[in-house]
Parts: C-alpha cells; structure tokens; sequence
C-alpha cells in the first residue's frame, strides 16, 4: 500500500479507522462519532483518527458538536471526492473499516474492504450478516459502545486481525461480478420463459 495515497488525501502519518458516510440517517454517523469519542476516552493508549468519506466540513462539524465530541475533533478528518483508484488503498491503510448502518441494500464496501485485507466492524441487522459472514465483528447499531470494545478487541489481539482478515479475503471472493451478473441472467431468463 503506498503512502503516496494516503498523502493525496492527508491522511497519512497516523493510525485511522475509515468510515463512508453520507446525510442519510440509516448510515449512523452520529452514532460513528460518539462511538470515536468514547474510544478516545476509554482507550488513550491508542492515538487512532477518524476518516470519514461523504460529508461536507459544514455537515460534519455539525454533528461533531451534536455528538459532543469537540474535544476529540482535530483527531477526526473529512476526505471529499476518492478517486476510484486510489479508494483501495485508503481501505488498506486504515486499521478497520466501520460500517455500523441500520440498513443497507447491499454493503459494497464491506467486500471492499475485506478484499484488500481491512478488518471489518459491521452491524448485526438487515443485510450486513449476510454479506459478512463470519469474517466480521458485529455491533447493535444503536449501541456506540459495543463499536468502542469491538474495535478494543482488533487492535489489542493480532491473532483475531489476522483471522479476520483471512476470513475476510476469502469471504470477499464470493462476490464474482461475472457470476453475479450469470445468476442474475439466469432469475430474469426464468421469469421471462419460465418454461425453461
């Protein structure tokens, strides 16, 4: 993973968890903030940032001072547009992706983070089991503080990192485009001449 990348977006130099966040409420972020501000509290030893993808600066202040998390706001740091080249290497260079929603559609950058080898953080509800399978840890989206120890648990135990990312890069060969893209030929075929 380059540092070339990481200085393009300025993050580099410190240990981050990265999370894609966008305005809408099922993505949690509040819950992501307050989730950073208890670790930060709980857990000085570590000097972990925040990277968030998908807010303005405006927005993002707004929540952090909502949250009431000012005194750790100069550890938490917005990026704007990714390109999609380099979005591999920002998953590769954070130390877990958290990705708590309430509900998702799919959970597309669960599969990306886990194909590059990025220990996951997920919620335990709509699709993100099912995505994840047993490569993830899970957390009760309404609970900050099961983020908090869940987060304890990767960093303070590299047997459990390594066996998720193992887990994790092996989970994310399931998701083929090609064979998706076959299956889903296949549904469409059957229910259009379903005598086939």
């Amino acid at each position: 993973m380059s540092s070339t990348i990481l200085k393009k977006y300025n993050i580099d130099g410190f240990p981050y968890f990265f999370f894609l966040a966008n305005t809408e409420p099922r993505k949690n972020t509040e819950g992501v903030i307050r989730a950073f501000s208890i670790f930060c509290k709980e857990y000085p030893q570590y000097n972990h940032h925040l990277v968030i993808k998908g807010l303005t600066d405006e927005i993002l202040q707004k929540k952090i001072i909502a949250c009431n998390a000012e005194n750790f706001a100069s550890r938490i740091h917005r990026v704007g547009y990714i390109d999609y080249a380099d979005l591999p290497g920002l998953y590769q260079g954070a130390a877990m992706l958290w990705f708590p929603s309430f509900t998702e559609g799919f959970g597309l950058p669960i599969v990306e983070a886990m194909a590059v080898g990025t220990p996951v953080i997920t919620s335990n509800t709509s699709v993100m089991p099912e995505i994840a399978g047993d490569a993830a840890l899970y957390v009760d989206p309404y609970q900050p503080e099961e983020l908090v120890h869940q987060a304890d648990k990767i960093l303070s135990n590299q047997l459990l990192r390594e066996d998720l990312i193992t887990k994790g890069k092996k989970n994310a060969l399931r998701f083929n485009w090609a064979d998706s893209v076959n299956n889903l030929l296949g549904i469409y075929n059957k229910l259009v001449r379903p005598d086939n």
